[in-house]
């Protein structure tokens, strides 16, 4: 039975890459916790559409970490580091959209 190789110098890279993303992404929860509970007040004005864009936005997020951070961490156990770095970036799409969001109706 052949002994089985090392893991490639670039995983080491990928796995200290994942070890801060979700240490800043947990922490970010923080903030969206209080984002989430404060979002509601969105329709104090009446409901609209940007008002349920904002707050599924806003709700978004918590689970885009969880599931982006989970999907990496995955990804890195099957050596698809690139694939990986790209799941624990998940959360960033929704600032974007949400940045864009307040660009367009702000």
């Amino acid at each position: 039975m052949e002994p089985i190789p090392p893991p490639p110098r670039r995983s080491r890279g990928v796995r200290i890459y994942l070890i801060v993303a979700t240490a800043l992404f947990g922490l970010s929860l923080l903030p969206a916790a209080m984002a989430a509970l404060m979002s509601p007040m969105a329709f104090d004005a009446g409901e609209s559409r940007e008002a349920w864009t904002f707050v599924l936005l806003v709700w978004a997020y918590p689970v885009l970490v969880i599931l982006g951070l989970l999907a990496a961490w995955i990804l890195y156990a099957a050596r698809a580091y690139r694939t990986a770095i790209a799941a624990s970036l998940l959360p960033l799409l929704d600032g974007a959209a949400l940045a864009a969001l307040f660009m367009i109706w702000g």
